[in-house]
């Protein structure tokens, strides 16, 4: 175990820390002159999924005209829920003609995460102008469940086919703005893909190997968390086989009912069990995920009163 804690001024002042995974000290790699080194807000932030790591780097070119006040330089870029680049600078102007505040933002992005290790250099510079052409686009989003900033999040859109732009030595992409029952639709979605992706099954297999061991009785908890979990999971999947109306509007219900039911399950578990352990830290980042999740969907569903007829609108 190495424990290093930095000097007192440079806690108050902040610093750069330098990261070095212990499995690439015996690799005697050079670098190229000119390299880029990604710098993230936390070593969490660093260790973020994401595609193509390691791979070929490039800066491009993002025009918002809308409000980006929430984004932050170190912000993530997003493909398919991947992190796949990140912000590296942010230039606001104001148009006078349409009264607006024009965002130029420079991105890095990882080119390896558009592509396959069989493509040979040739065939990888071609992949990310072909799928430019076939509608991807770059768009402000605003993470779920975590509130309060945005980033970058790259999605197709179909309507409207788009190039890459060169513009004296960086490319622009194209961008959309976002439309508000779009919008909500999207929050919706982004919000059901990380409840997916939270660990609940390895929690539920780590809590009856407590119960095996009868470290703690806590089997009624567990059978409760269980039962909670297929509710939340039928939830979810259901949201591919709605058809009518009336189903898209149950959505919100039946679902901020699931997320209470949820974190009332792992609060109990969390309250009768708190022992310093895996299980026990796994739990409490659990629950913290799933308790952020709920006040996300809360106003969420705050947005769909307003807009009642979201949810029904179609992504086309």
């Amino acid at each position: 175990l190495d424990i290093s804690l930095a000097p007192f001024s440079q806690l108050l002042h902040g610093g750069i820390s330098i990261y070095t995974p212990q499995n690439s000290l015996d690799r005697n790699r050079s670098i190229k002159s000119g390299t880029i080194f990604s710098l993230y807000k936390s070593l969490t932030n660093m260790r973020a999924k994401q595609l193509g790591v390691g791979g070929e780097e490039r800066v491009y070119k993002l025009s918002f005209n809308e409000p980006t006040t929430k984004i932050k330089v170190g912000s993530p870029v997003e493909f398919k829920g991947f992190q796949v680049g990140h912000i590296t600078q942010i230039e606001d102007s104001y148009d006078e003609k349409n009264q607006t505040v024009k965002s130029d933002i420079s991105a890095l992005l990882n080119i390896e995460a558009f592509t396959t290790k069989e493509l040979n250099t040739t065939q990888k510079e071609k992949i990310l102008p072909r799928l430019v052409q076939e509608g991807l686009k770059a768009k402000l989003s605003t993470p779920m469940p975590i509130i309060g900033s945005q980033f970058i999040e790259l999605v197709f859109d179909k309507r409207k086919k788009g190039v890459i732009v060169k513009s004296g030595e960086y490319e622009i992409l194209p961008t959309i703005s976002n439309d508000i029952e779009e919008d909500i639709v999207g929050q919706v979605k982004s919000l059901l893909t990380k409840l997916q992706n939270l660990p609940l099954e390895n929690l539920l297999n780590s809590a009856d190997s407590l119960v095996e061991e009868n470290r703690k009785p806590i089997n009624s908890f567990i059978k409760n968390l269980d039962k909670t979990v297929n509710n939340l999971n039928k939830t979810i999947n259901n949201l591919n086989s709605f058809t009518s109306n009336r189903e898209f509007k149950q959505l919100p219900e039946n679902l901020n009912r699931s997320l209470q039911e949820l974190e009332f399950a792992l609060q109990k578990l969390s309250n009768d069990y708190s022992g310093d352990s895996q299980f026990a830290d796994q739990l409490s980042i659990t629950l913290k995920a799933v308790s952020e999740a709920a006040k996300s969907f809360d106003k969420t569903n705050k947005m769909l009163d307003r807009k009642a007829n979201a949810l029904v609108i179609g992504d086309e």
